[in-house]
């Protein structure tokens, strides 16, 4: 039989992450949701990661049209938060991230390069999808 200190190094460990309109306010019961769904899949949440596209102060028409859209087309949240992403999941050994976001299959692998483990968009919080 497998010591506890084994079966919690061995369990999937998971961060939720989402770029959200600041204008969002649901994001913390999607966060709730997808938490409980994993939880009861054996999955250990360790980190959430939010990253908020606030409203343009650009006075050129538009900014509010685009909140709905990726910071960055490469990674879909922007730069900095790229990063933190990257220490979190080293931080607390991470093995999978869910996106609240619809990912490219290039974004997902993209990110997945970047911090070491496996991607995954999960647009349906209550029946997200099994790790990789």
């Amino acid at each position: 039989m497998a010591k506890p200190s084994e079966q919690a190094s061995s369990a999937i460990r998971a961060i939720i992450a989402a770029l959200v309109s600041a204008k969002a306010t649901d994001t913390d019961d999607r966060i709730r949701i997808l938490t409980k769904a994993l939880v009861s899949h054996g999955v250990i949440v360790v980190g959430t990661l939010v990253q908020r596209r606030g409203v343009s102060r650009s006075k050129l028409p538009g900014g509010s049209k685009h909140l709905d859209l990726p910071l960055n087309n490469a990674t879909v949240i922007g730069p900095g938060k790229v990063q933190e992403l990257e220490r979190l999941v080293q931080e607390h050994e991470a093995t999978v991230v869910y996106f609240l976001n619809d990912l490219s299959v290039a974004q997902s692998q993209r990110i997945g390069r970047l911090t070491g483990c496996s991607v995954l968009p999960c647009l349906d919080e209550s029946n997200p999808p099994a790790p990789i």
